[in-house]
């Protein structure tokens, strides 16, 4: 079980950080990311249904990634709505993956770990949903950068605290022998 966390938590890590050279090859692609994702959540499917779900739309979202890997490298940009597709498939994805953190946690009745997955899940929907539909709902993208910069500011201290409960489940599997 603390693979399949290792996995999870390394695709995460992939799938957000961006480091890239000067002519633009990415280190850390997205799509590998979410293949590790998949992978992490595959090894838990029998844990939680949950998990399975998750890998089932981190695989999605790899094969929306690599699509738009091949886009860019021919000239074409990435269509808006596979972009907004893409945001709300990753949306479900981590729903999906702190609720079979959560079912996991259940079962080792550690209560403290259900409630920050719980806690992390609704702080990622509301705040990534709120940097999409605000916009939306102001009639145009430019709804101000300090609500821009405080949303985005809001949505990585959020990423930062549920790949530290990920690390943390890792450890605890440990413990339970797992």
């Amino acid at each position: 079980m603390a693979l399949a966390f290792g996995f999870i938590f390394w695709g995460l890590v992939f799938s957000l950080v961006d480091i890239q050279s000067a002519n633009g090859f990415d280190y850390l692609p997205d799509w590998l990311g979410y293949v590790l994702v998949m992978l992490g959540c595959a090894r838990l499917s029998s844990t939680s249904g949950r998990f399975h779900i998750a890998g089932v739309l981190s695989g999605g979202l790899a094969a929306i990634e690599a699509l738009a890997l091949s886009k860019s490298r021919i000239g074409i940009g990435i269509d808006a709505d596979l972009g907004v597709l893409s945001r709300i498939v990753d949306l479900v994805m981590i729903w999906m993956l702190l609720g079979g953190i959560m079912a996991i946690a259940d079962k080792w009745q550690r209560p403290d770990l259900v409630m920050r997955a719980s806690n992390r899940r609704v702080a990622y929907v509301v705040i990534l949903g709120s940097c999409y539909l605000i916009p939306l709902l102001a009639g145009s993208r430019n709804v101000g950068p300090m609500l821009g910069v405080t949303l985005v500011a809001g949505v990585l201290v959020v990423l930062v605290f549920i790949l530290q409960l990920i690390h943390q489940m890792k450890g605890a599997s440990h413990t339970h022998g797992w």
